[in-house]
């Protein structure tokens, strides 16, 4: 894996096979790195962007 691989990262591996006419033509794969959701619960404050629209009724 690359540089971004550690405790603060999910990473998974996916393969592709390809068959055609009965032989396998085509393998892949590939690592998949994601970083891990750190959300405590609570409440969100959203961005109200109505404010940003002008001329419509948002």
């Amino acid at each position: 894996m690359g540089t971004k691989e550690g405790k603060n990262f999910n990473s998974r591996f996916e393969s592709i096979v390809t068959i055609r006419e009965g032989k396998i033509r085509y393998v892949s794969g590939d690592y998949i790195v994601q970083p891990k959701a750190h959300f405590g619960g609570g409440t969100v404050k959203w961005f109200d962007d109505s404010k940003l629209v002008k001329g419509s009724a948002v």
